[in-house]
């Protein structure tokens, strides 16, 4: 917001209006001299100048934060679809397991007798095969329902031999005519186990369904996976989630909130919520307005049943989706503005909220500004030479802060050349050194602790690591605004995936030489007990370093990890690897303890990548491509027509691509003088790295010249 604030300023102050009026003050001055009637035209003038200005910030600033709005709310309705669409393919595999159809289809023999039912061998061959697939996947339980609405298995006794369609459970209908499906959140009829594991009634939860099949394609059941919505819905709502008091929240058609709040404390102290702290705000609060701000105090005298809904879910629930930026009240009376949907295919809306105060941090400083500025232009009406030498001052302040603003200590940005999940990276110089630096900053709104520590981790890791083939980082900081960014060698060159799609398959030798640089940098990360977790094309620079072409660099470390810790320190979360579907290995996939032997398989799809132009496994989303590197073989080569890929290179990378740790190469060390012993019929040498880059520069330049 800084920025954009001295940006936005900097920018009227240059205008030409400003200018102008600067000008005709100094025009009366030469050629007039003092007039009386000088006095109110000056006030007028300047008044009228300021009060335009000071409009058009403020109609700037509210379309910018329409657009902030917009921009969050769609990221976190996206990833709500993403989510959705994860969910829904899981639950659909689990559905078409063969061990599954199996054992369900002996089940529903027995519904007719519930002590059979529950006492079957079935149930406990389901509970074992069955549980721990769902849990490995983030599910906390499940239930099977058959056609007549009664439960044949379950994760406890007690559920099993009772109907189960009820009102709550209409959601299974669909599955058990066909459709996969998520349910919204919704209170359980049943006791539940908490976070302590103790069993409660009333607790959120929801499922993913899938029909269930027998021999014949004939739906006889429905597999219902539970989902924690308090944990899992909500962290998928908590994407972007702005600033110290934005949030994304979801609720049904009553108003009622079917998420999380991060303001339960201060609903418990304003009364919203019982001082328990096991009550959520979740199916606890409804969002009413209750008239005034119960955070600084307000008492409403009207019941909350009897509040009428806030603005916002009013609309909402009506169907018509919108942004507010004038601002409107939530449901703790707090002034917010907001944007929302209603998500007719989910049935529930999804609202991006943050408090009016910090929303406008900026426009209030503005305000003050020009109410300081008048009184300026009111002193400046006594006297033409002091007017003029206070707006020229202004006018130089307003430039030194748009300098100031686009200066990170010794550093100075200038362009955007990069973006990324964790911030966006700027080319800049260094004031001293006139060198050319890569500037990573961590972008506004994701600098909570977790990304934080991931950030830190990535420039104190990298640090640390001296190879040449490995970034070298400069420089680390946090501006007086609190940006957080570190500095890094400037890398002119191409990501090994740019080149790969640009200019096709790469030769086998070229890929040969490329991968030695790359075993030589993880090598040394690797014998200090890092793993890089994140190995793929778009973190591999080639460029020319040093007189030498082709020269390689391995790039963000962010997600590194000790392979002498025991588990993750946060910067990942339950259910969730870290990495990149397309170049995950299987022990990542699994949430299992991952070594140096994870990146050789990373290293491993990288050049599979490479040398056919596709990864090894693709599917119609996430879930499909994790499930292929558990359980399938990647294609030969010559069947993605990469027949002129020697046969050694190919045992080579298909032998990185075991399934198993303890099939793959036992570490970088040995894969690199595996990759040292082929014989290659045509190699790549430096003479042809630099004939490659001299020819592509010159079609560059010609392309260019075309365009002028």
């Amino acid at each position: 917001m800084t920025n954009t604030f001295s940006g936005t300023l900097s920018n009227l102050l240059k205008s030409r209006n400003v200018r102008a009026t600067f000008s005709i003050a100094e025009n009366f001055r030469s050629h007039f001299g003092f007039r009386w009637w000088f006095l109110p035209l000056a006030v007028v003038t300047l008044g009228v100048v300021g009060w335009t200005t000071n409009a058009l910030l403020e109609q700037s600033i509210k379309q910018q934060k329409a657009t902030e709005l917009e921009t969050l709310l769609n990221a976190d309705v996206t990833a709500l679809d993403v989510w959705f669409g994860s969910q829904k393919g899981f639950a659909r595999v689990v559905g078409q397991d063969p061990v599954v159809r199996g054992l369900v289809a002996e089940l529903v023999a027995l519904a007719a007798n519930r002590e059979q039912l529950v006492s079957a061998p079935e149930q406990d061959m389901l509970r074992s095969y069955l549980a721990p697939m769902a849990r490995a996947q983030g599910y906390i339980d499940f239930v099977i329902t058959g056609t007549g609405g009664l439960v044949l298995a379950a994760g406890v006794d007690a559920a099993i031999g009772n109907p189960s369609v009820t009102r709550h459970y209409q959601f299974l209908l669909p599955a058990l005519g066909g459709d996969v499906m998520v349910s919204r959140p919704f209170r359980a009829e049943i006791p539940l186990p908490d976070e302590t594991g103790q069993m409660s009634w009333g607790r959120p939860t929801m499922f993913a369904a899938a029909p269930v099949y027998d021999a014949d394609d004939t739906i006889i059941a429905a597999v219902g996976l539970r989902i924690r919505p308090e944990v899992d819905f909500t962290r998928i709502l908590h994407v972007a989630r702005p600033g110290e008091t934005g949030e994304t929240y979801a609720f049904d058609a009553n108003g009622l909130m079917v998420s999380q709040s991060r303001f339960d404390s201060d609903l418990r102290r304003i009364g919203l919520l019982p001082p328990d702290e096991s009550v959520r705000a979740i199916f606890t609060v409804e969002i009413r307005d209750p008239g005034g701000d119960m955070v600084r105090g307000f008492s409403p005298v009207v019941p909350r049943a009897k509040q009428p809904l806030t603005l916002m879910a009013e609309r909402a629930v009506s169907g018509d989706d919108g942004i507010d930026v004038d601002g409107y009240r939530d449901y703790r009376g707090v002034d917010v503005i907001g944007a929302w949907r209603w998500l007719d295919e989910y049935g529930f809306g999804v609202a991006t909220e943050v408090d009016v105060d910090e929303a406008y941090v900026a426009l209030c400083r503005v305000r003050w500004l020009f109410r300081g500025l008048f009184g300026l232009l009111v002193m400046a009406a006594l006297g033409t030479l002091a007017a003029t030498v206070s707006l020229a001052r202004l006018g130089r302040r307003a430039d030194a802060a748009m300098a100031r603003a686009k200066r990170l200590g010794q550093y100075t940005l200038e362009e955007k050349i990069g973006s990324g999940g964790m911030g966006d990276v700027y080319r800049a110089s260094h004031a001293l050194l006139r060198r050319p630096t890569a500037i990573k900053l961590l972008l506004p709104g994701r600098g909570g602790s977790a990304e934080l520590a991931r950030f830190e981790r990535e420039v104190q890791t990298t640090s640390q690591l001296t190879h040449p083939n490995t970034v070298a980082i400069y420089d680390y900081g946090r501006t007086p605004d609190g940006l957080f960014y570190y500095a890094m060698e400037y890398l002119p060159g191409k990501q090994l995936a740019e080149l790969v799609t640009e200019h096709g398959a790469l030769p086998a030798g070229r890929l040969v030489q490329f991968l030695l640089q790359i075993t030589s940098s993880l090598a040394e990360a690797h014998e200090a007990g890092l793993v890089h977790r994140d190995v793929k094309p778009a973190n591999v620079i080639i460029c020319e370093r040093g007189g030498i072409a082709d020269f390689v660099k391995v790039l963000d470390f962010g997600i590194v990890k000790s392979v002498s810790d025991d588990a993750d320190t946060g910067a990942t979360r339950a259910g969730m690897f870290a990495g990149t579907p397309d170049y995950a290995s299987p022990e990542q996939i699994r949430a299992a303890g991952v070594d140096g032997r994870s990146d050789i398989y990373s290293l491993g799809a990288l050049a599979y990548f490479a040398l056919t132009g596709a990864a090894p496994f693709s599917g119609g989303n996430q879930l499909e491509v994790c499930n292929a590197h558990l359980s399938r073989t990647p294609e030969p080569f010559a069947s993605r027509g990469a027949d002129t890929v020697p046969t050694e290179l190919e045992a080579v990378v298909m032998r990185c691509l075991a399934k198993d740790a303890d099939d793959r190469f036992a570490s970088m060390l040995d894969l690199r003088k595996a990759l040292r012993a082929l014989r290659l019929e045509e190699g790549w040498t430096q003479a042809d790295a630099r004939r490659w880059w001299r020819e592509h520069r010159e079609a560059a330049d010609t392309e260019r010249d075309e365009q002028v």
